[in-house]
């Protein structure tokens, strides 16, 4: 199976903050945003630096998420196709806060932090013994459990309530609320980790695409917008994800979480949480080899297709 290998450095924990202080994508969470605004300020000049920033962010797309860590990791080194993001760094880098502190200072601090948690949530992860269970929907998803290395880099958000995470490209990466206790931290950077590390893994998504084009049923690479803003397969593998992970692994129960998401008004989760709960005993008959894979998919398909049905119609 693929191992986990973390990564902290300034460079990194700088050009993550800066990333999603642009909001460059619909997906990028604005908490660092919104911090940034309330605590620095944000004029015309830093606008334009960060709208300059955003449309060349934009050409790179998700897919080089990880290829722009490993950059920044490596002291920002010439690159051809990043080299224009590093004015827009370098300058906020340089911006002070309303106290007079400057970003530099707070990265810098909170860099301090990340690594003093990094060994403890490498060990947790491996305490945790989730490698079996990925191994068991390795072969459901058609998926072989070569052995590689995978970098994960810990990140700062300054907002206790809110982080974000990725597994775009050849790694992950996770933001860490440092504000948070240690334990806490600790917890909460397992989790996401968890579930990025599995996405890579297993890509449930990508093999119901290449499924459903064998069937000629385009559902997977449509649109419902009324469910996820983006492709069906990518709603469906978030469900997959969250069941294994979350579920299966952490103890997680479905029906609280959709009930959080309901109080909050958030409906794509409240929809996601639903499905966990509703495909968790589809997922756990092949976990415990009570189901073969071609049953497993033909229950995973019948549930998806009349979930697209019921949202539609407002029966959800």
């Amino acid at each position: 199976m693929s191992r986990l290998y973390i990564r902290v450095s300034y460079n990194t924990t700088l050009f993550s903050f800066v990333d999603s202080l642009s909001t460059w994508d619909h997906f990028v969470s604005k908490h660092i945003n919104k911090y940034f605004h309330d605590n620095y300020g944000i004029g015309s000049q830093d606008q334009k630096l960060l709208d300059q920033y955003a449309q060349i962010r934009r050409q790179l797309n998700w897919e080089k998420e990880i290829d722009l860590f490993n950059w920044a990791f490596s002291g920002y080194q010439d690159h051809p196709g990043f080299n224009e993001l590093l004015p827009a760094i370098r300058y906020f880098e340089t911006k002070k806060n309303n106290t007079g502190v400057s970003l530099k200072f707070e990265i810098e601090k909170e860099t301090k932090k990340l690594s003093q948690i990094r060994s403890d949530v490498e060990k947790r992860f491996e305490k945790l013994c989730s490698e079996n269970t990925i191994k068991v929907f390795t072969s459901l998803f058609g998926n072989s459990s070569q052995s590689k290395l995978i970098p994960c880099y810990l990140t700062y958000s300054p907002d206790i309530h809110a982080t974000q995470g990725g597994a775009n490209g050849d790694g992950i990466y996770t933001e860490v609320s440092t504000g948070l206790n240690k334990n806490l931290q600790i917890n909460e950077t397992i989790s996401v980790i968890l579930h990025e590390y599995t996405h890579k893994t297993l890509k449930p998504g990508e093999y119901l695409r290449k499924r459903a084009k064998i069937k000629k049923d385009n559902i997977y690479d449509n649109e419902y917008s009324s469910i996820y803003p983006g492709p069906y397969s990518a709603f469906v593998e978030e469900a997959i994800i969250y069941t294994i992970c979350d579920v299966f692994t952490l103890g997680t129960d479905p029906l609280e979480q959709r009930n959080n998401f309901i109080d909050r008004n958030d409906n794509e989760m409240k929809i996601i949480w639903q499905s966990v709960h509703d495909i968790s005993p589809i997922l756990h008959s092949y976990l415990i080899g009570a189901d073969t894979s071609t049953d497993t998919f033909n229950l995973l398909d019948n549930y998806f297709h009349m979930l697209k049905l019921r949202v539609n119609q407002s029966c959800l």
